[in-house]
């Protein structure tokens, strides 16, 4: 699939038709998009961020956590406003982050005084694979089980199950990743039982995900206390074979 395809459906997540039927309470969605109360300032749905077509890692995780302050797309962005953002989110140029760990006000002047940890760790964990200093946004890329935005993944329960049938598929077909890695406990369900692996190890090979065979790695989510590293999940001989994909 190419660039104009992949924007195709980067902008079909962040305009999902589930949305305004989860207004009806009876809707599994119905909770996550609550969440928020300005329909003129939604935050929209996070489709990835990074440019998943090329990036050879890609992390999956539970949903997006919201912040009313950060210069984030609502419902009032265009199109290419909004294909930029998530595209090019930390690219250096597009000035939408800084140093890919602190998020840009609405001001658009100013940038968060607290760097976002769950970048940081995410961060960490390519570099274990790759063996190297980790470009954000081009050695890796990220998205969810769930697209919308909540505090402390409320609503995510309810909606999973909706959301990850209509958008992990798509999603991987257009992602390029020789290595998936999937943090937290409902990534890590959502998508082992997907793919039909084994969710009780850490480390797979030669998955049926997206264009190609793919290896799969299993990590706890960054906010865990739990060990996170992949040297703490996978043997010498696995990493050894993970960074090769890598080379």
């Amino acid at each position: 699939m190419g660039t104009r395809h992949s924007n195709e459906l980067l902008l079909a997540i962040t305009q999902c038709s589930e949305i305004p039927l989860a207004r009806n309470s009876s809707h599994p969605c119905h909770k996550i998009v609550n969440c928020q109360k300005d329909l003129n300032e939604f935050q929209l749905p996070e489709p990835w961020t990074g440019d998943i077509s090329s990036a050879p890692i890609l992390f999956i995780s539970s949903n997006p956590s919201i912040n009313e302050e950060e210069a984030y797309p609502t419902v009032s962005w265009n199109e290419d406003e909004v294909s930029d953002f998530f595209e090019n989110r930390f690219e250096e140029n597009a000035h939408w982050t800084r140093d890919a760990r602190y998020v840009l006000l609405k001001n658009r002047k100013e940038y968060n005084h607290d760097w976002v940890r769950f970048w940081a760790s995410v961060r960490k964990r390519s570099e274990e694979l790759l063996g190297r200093s980790a470009t954000p946004g081009r050695d890796y890329a990220m998205t969810e089980v769930v697209h919308c935005k909540s505090r402390e993944e409320a609503g995510v329960t309810e909606s999973i199950s909706i959301c990850s049938k209509k958008w992990i598929e798509p999603i991987m077909s257009h992602s390029n990743a020789k290595i998936v890695v999937l943090l937290g406990n409902r990534a890590r369900d959502v998508c082992c039982n997907l793919w039909e692996i084994d969710p009780s190890l850490s480390v797979h090979f030669d998955v049926n995900c997206g264009k190609r065979p793919t290896a799969v790695v299993i990590l706890p989510h960054p906010n865990a206390f739990k060990k996170k590293k992949v040297s703490d999940r996978a043997s010498e001989e696995e990493i050894i074979r993970l960074q090769n994909l890598l080379a």
